[in-house]
């Protein structure tokens, strides 16, 4: 296993993949990588200021990361959905963005946005006597989700990605050659730390799917044998939720969940289902693996997102140098040797720690007095109703999600004549309805957090990120709203 001590004495290769049923080894992956090193190196403007990647999830496009890592250069990973190509600040006014053959489609609409984009040529296997130092780049920018403004771009640096890789390998007791059910996005915090430079500290191996399906993750399941599956909340929701027939596979021993609110319901139906915990563990864009659930099954509390990882300090109030008692709800803030460096691209970032090295985030939360930490939802999610009450989503989404027919839910804030009130999206199967949705809330909320419109829908908005479009949501139930107001006065 590769550490901090020995990183800058190791040689380190991507790890093998496998990928629409064929394989890739590391040493193939890595001759791909040095040809296309040596072609970029050969044809980069000397005055770039980073470069960029469109990080789909293919064999091509980690092979492409890897080349690209070891520039001395900042690496951007653009999400695969045009649409997130925009960023505040501005992009790098000298950008290239490369492109593999199995990407090539992009190029015009990477011009269409403004960025120069470059497709490199195929490359024969063969071997390369000089292969560059990987994962030596300074680091990589990735973008926040855009869930409640405009997608931010934070610079993780390579040696905090490899704390946070270090940290979870420790945590988890992940053997070396580990091997990974590989579903998260690569374009993220979450799929980059997880899906590719952990494995390859590890000398691992990673199955990767071009997108999460739950159909295909269980016939992964089935089909190999996991040592590791990082995944989100929903992903577990459907993963309980899908018939399972004759199926006869065995789900990972660590189930880590490191994105989304999980309903207890989802945890008990996982554990029976399948044999084994979600391990949830709290994280951002700007810091990954903040807290982490390391004990036995029989002690784990799904209600909360674990404690503090090793290395990591959290405290909750307005501020950090006057936190608030165990069991009261305030912003969280993180203290971490892995968070992100700032807003921006280098050498021009935006801090975000505090001159004592405290981070606020935009989540609300509250500490056990055991030292567990309870996600309450996102400080900007929460509002104020026309009755002076503060609304914290994730608690109604948790009291829906407790039906067994509810499938998803989202509650923003609705604007209306005499003033805002609460409105819910919600996804179920069966015959729910709104009736039924208002009596549920009606039975285990209090007053001031019921419903004032309610919109069933077949699937909720989203953004490409895969996280709730919000405004589209609110949009949907003014709406809703009208509509409603129509039919009671005609």
């Amino acid at each position: 296993m590769a550490t901090l001590d020995d990183i800058a004495d190791q040689a380190l290769i991507p790890p093998s993949l496998t990928f629409g049923g064929a394989r890739w080894s590391a040493e193939a992956l890595a001759e791909r990588a040095t040809a296309w090193h040596a072609h970029v190196t050969g044809t980069l403007d000397p005055d770039a200021d980073a470069v960029a990647v469109v990080m789909e999830s293919h064999p091509e496009s980690v092979a492409l990361l890897f080349a690209l890592s070891a520039l001395p250069l900042p690496v951007v990973l653009l999400h695969p959905e045009p649409s997130t190509w925009r960023s505040d600040p501005p992009f790098p006014r000298a950008m290239p963005v490369f492109l593999t053959p199995a990407a090539a489609r992009f190029q015009s609409a990477l011009t269409a946005a403004g960025l120069p984009a470059a497709v490199l040529p195929e490359v024969a296997r063969k071997p390369w006597r000089h292969q560059p130092r990987f994962l030596s780049t300074p680091g990589f920018v990735i973008f926040t989700s855009g869930s409640t403004g405009a997608p931010k771009p934070t610079f993780r640096s390579t040696r905090g990605l490899f704390q946070a890789a270090r940290t979870i390998t420790r945590t988890y007791s992940l053997p070396g050659g580990v091997r990974v059910a590989g579903c998260l996005p690569l374009a993220t915090s979450f799929g980059l730390a997880q899906n590719i430079v952990l494995p390859a500290s590890l000398r691992g191996h990673v199955t990767l799917l071009e997108r999460f399906d739950h159909r295909s993750l269980l016939k992964l399941f089935a089909d190999e044998s996991f040592d590791f599956w990082p995944g989100t909340a929903l992903m577990a929701d459907l993963l309980v939720r899908a018939p399972l027939g004759d199926w006869s596979g065995r789900a990972p021993a660590i189930c880590n969940l490191s994105s989304g609110h999980l309903p207890e319901p989802i945890y008990w139906r996982f554990l029976d289902r399948f044999g084994v915990p979600l391990r949830q563990s709290y994280g951002r864009s700007e810091c990954s693996f903040i807290t982490s659930e390391t004990a036995p099954v029989a002690e784990i509390r799904p209600e909360t997102v674990g404690f503090p990882s090793p290395g990591v300090e959290i405290r909750c109030g307005d501020t950090p140098d006057h936190p608030v008692a165990a069991g009261v709800p305030g912003r969280i803030w993180i203290r971490c040797p892995w968070h992100s460096e700032g807003y921006g691209y280098p050498p021009r970032l935006k801090a975000i720690a505090r001159p004592d090295g405290w981070c606020p985030s935009e989540d609300l939360g509250m500490l056990r007095a055991d030292g567990r930490l309870v996600i309450l939802g996102r400080v900007d999610d929460c509002f104020k109703t026309s009755g002076g009450f503060l609304v914290s989503p994730a608690l109604v989404v948790g009291a829906l999600r407790n039906h067994p027919d509810v499938v998803d839910a989202v509650v923003v804030p609705v604007p209306g004549r005499s003033g805002t009130a609460i409105g819910i999206v919600a996804v179920a199967s069966g015959d729910v309805g709104r009736a039924e949705i208002h009596d549920l809330v009606r039975r285990v909320l209090p007053a001031w957090l019921r419903p004032a419109v309610v919109a069933m829908r077949a699937e909720i908005p989203t953004l490409s990120t895969g996280k709730h479009d919000r405004a589209a949501c609110i949009r949907l139930l003014e709406g809703e709203r009208t509509a409603e107001r129509g039919e009671a006065g005609s």
